[in-house]
């Protein structure tokens, strides 16, 4: 309608040239819109048939009314450029094939075969409303009935009989209200499968509860369907899908009742064969704590889930219900925590008998989950920066290297104990691989995150090559070929811990400069302590021949170096990456030197005035402790903003630099050298 209207505007011939000029370019601009859009619709629409010769004419009449919109357009522009009359007949001429165009096309359009259908009721859709519809009439009929008495009390209020049937007809209208929001509510987005969920669970129990009377009896027959191994490997299974799934329905119940139904009738469909298991396991084990103990975390697991459903179905995923969203998430948290219990203890006793397949599925799981583009809002922990995610994963990629080589020691020591560092490096690259999510995220540079995200999962396939060589060496202690394997493989996970640690360090250097002199002045702290325990014992001797007085002066321009350098590390965390690195890493090489330095003047007092010695070193164990604190509030306050929370820790942290006085260390040295 809209390029037919405007093509007669083009062609009116009673139009004056005033308003020729002025349609042209409105004209134009309508046709080709719509034309376009027309020429959309016809593609479209042959993409969707199954009949050829409707799509060949579908794009047939693309065609014409493209090409009649572009002798239309020639002809629009040649008018506009010179209004003649000739022109204005060219343009009147050029319009009737586009015209012509766009009504055949809605003609056959317009076919009965391409009539869209009116939408249906199914009989089981008009069997579910029955109970919303059925009540809301009862409601209506009691409303009418009611008012219809009303009348008769109002011209007649004394009338007993009249009362009594006005009183009758309002309860009859309360009770359908009740009803009708009881059926609304039943009737809502996983209601139903909330309800199947508890009964579900509720059988489950009961058949726990049974299996465990039959264990303390010492009744419970062994099931000889699957092997111990194979039982527990369906157990952590099975666990592992609930746990993925948990922070899943706790949004659902929260804001989307699309999607809760679903959900729950999936982690519901789970524990059938986790409690079969279960049982199986506990029925081929033979001590009876163990057995107990399967048991009875499984149950534990079961009746966290049966609250949980229950919150979620009093949630209803209804956002608005802000008063059910704390009993939800506390039952998660509950859920996931009973959850890693049982997890944490089916892996050990897995990994004991040398079963690895469930860890090598986690870490295979976690590098997928590490290339995935779209990733879960519950998954990452929000309001985390870079630097947050940067600590945890240094963090965890240093305890995955000691538990690398922790594997190389005890595979000639102690092979049992393999299953156990296998297990621990598993939860340790799962937590690795969730926390890059959020540092690959929380980057500006992509090409930084990309280099994190390909680093770690290089890191995990190593991983898995690790873990396999300890479940074979468990299964054959003495196979040297596997005891090589495992060690060559455990040096790679370490040296693919150093690459991640190197892409960390590439998104924040400074940052990373930070963790690693928190980490040296730990270290410095913890030997300051040990210098001070033999100190008390009166065994911190002078080894040269230096006295106090020639130690002090350099104890004092030390310390007054520190003073400088902790001023430009305070400095650093509003500056760029480089300078907070260069501030770390003079402060650190300060503070070490400054340590240094300070036990050379506490040995040169010597053993017989252990107070003085003390004194001195629990003097720089302070002032080391103070940095250490600085160090990690610059990190965390490294490229925020004035008004940040963590600008104002920083704040009180810089006010620590007062045990950094010159002054006061020469104040002290003066009191130990007088002692």
């Amino acid at each position: 309608q809209a390029i037919q209207m405007a093509c007669q505007n083009l062609t009116n011939p009673a139009s004056s040239q005033q308003q020729i000029c002025f349609q042209v370019l409105s004209a134009a601009t309508v046709v080709a819109k719509h034309t376009s859009s027309l020429c959309n619709s016809c593609r479209l629409a042959s993409s969707k048939t199954a009949n050829p010769v409707a799509k060949r004419h579908f794009v047939q009449s693309a065609k014409d009314v493209a090409n009649s919109t572009a002798n239309l357009v020639k002809a629009i522009k040649a008018l506009d450029s010179d209004f003649t009359e000739e022109n204005r007949q060219k343009c009147a001429e050029a319009a009737k094939p586009l015209i012509n165009a766009v009504d055949e096309l809605t003609t056959f359009a317009s076919s009965p075969e391409f009539a869209s259908k009116p939408a249906k009721i199914s009989a089981q859709a008009r069997l579910a409303q029955e109970p919303i519809t059925q009540s809301g009439k009862a409601m209506i009929e009691g409303a009418c009935n009611m008012l219809q008495v009303a009348k008769q009390l109002a011209a007649n209020p004394k009338d007993p009989s009249t009362y009594q049937l006005y009183s009758h007809h309002s309860k009859s209208v309360s009770e359908s209200i009740k009803r009708l929001v009881a059926n609304i509510k039943d009737s809502a987005p996983g209601q139903q499968e909330c309800d199947n969920a508890i009964e579900h669970l509720n059988l489950i129990i009961r058949d726990l509860d049974q299996a465990s009377l039959a264990a303390v009896s010492q009744n419970l027959k062994p099931r000889d369907e699957k092997s111990l191994k194979a039982y527990q490997e369906q157990m952590i299974n099975s666990a592992r899908e609930i746990l993925d799934r948990i922070d899943l329905i706790r949004q659902a119940a929260k804001e989307e009742p699309q999607n809760l139904g679903h959900l729950i009738s999936t982690v519901s469909s789970y524990f059938e064969p986790l409690a079969r298991s279960a049982i199986g396991s506990a029925s081929r084990t033979v001590n009876s704590k163990q057995q107990m103990n399967i048991l009875d975390l499984t149950k534990t697991v079961t009746e966290s889930a049966l609250q949980f459903t229950y919150a979620c179905k009093e949630g209803g995923g209804n956002p608005k219900a802000s008063h059910t969203h704390g009993p939800i998430d506390n039952a998660a948290d509950d859920m996931k925590d009973v959850l890693q219990d049982l997890l944490q203890t089916m892996e050990e006793a897995a990994s004991q008998a040398g079963v690895v397949n469930s860890m090598i599925d986690t870490i295979t799981k976690s590098i997928a989950r590490t290339d995935e583009r779209q990733i879960d809002r519950m998954t990452i922990i929000e309001n985390l920066s870079f630097v947050d995610h940067q600590t945890n994963m240094v963090r965890l990629a240093k305890q995955i290297a000691r538990t690398a080589q922790d594997m190389i020691s005890k595979s000639t020591t102690n092979v049992g104990q393999l299953g156990v560092l296998a297990n621990q490096l598993t939860r340790d690259y799962a937590a690795l691989a969730n926390a890059s999510i959020g540092a690959a995220s929380a980057t500006s540079n992509i090409e930084i995150g990309n280099r994190i995200r390909t680093t770690v999962q290089d890191l995990g396939k190593s991983c898995i090559e690790l873990i396999q060589d300890a479940g074979n060496l468990q299964g054959n202690p003495t196979d040297q070929y596997t005891l090589e394997d495992l060690n060559d493989h455990a040096k790679s996970v370490q040296e693919k811990v150093s690459y991640v640690l190197a892409a960390l360090q590439a998104g924040a250097r400074g940052t990373q400069a930070c963790i690693n002199a928190a980490s040296t002045v730990s270290g410095i702290i913890g030997d300051l302590d040990t210098t001070i325990m033999f100190a008390s014992a009166g065994t911190l001797n002078d080894e040269g021949s230096d006295s106090f007085a020639d130690q002090r002066e350099n104890i004092l321009k030390t310390a007054k170096a520190l003073v400088e350098d902790t001023k430009t590390l305070v400095a650093g965390a509003a500056s760029n990456q480089e300078q907070l690195a260069v501030a770390a890493q003079c402060a650190v090489k300060t503070i070490t030197r400054l340590a240094d330095v300070v036990k050379l003047g506490a040995a040169s007092i010597g053993s017989d005035q252990p107070e003085a010695q003390v004194l001195l070193i629990n003097a720089v164990k302070d002032v080391a402790s103070a940095l250490s604190e600085l160090i990690c509030a610059t990190k965390n306050a490294s490229g925020k903003s004035v008004s940040d929370p963590t600008m104002l820790t920083l704040k009180d942290s810089a006010k620590m630099r007062s045990k950094f006085n010159p002054a006061e260390v020469r104040h002290l040295c003066a009191i130990t050298a007088c002692t």
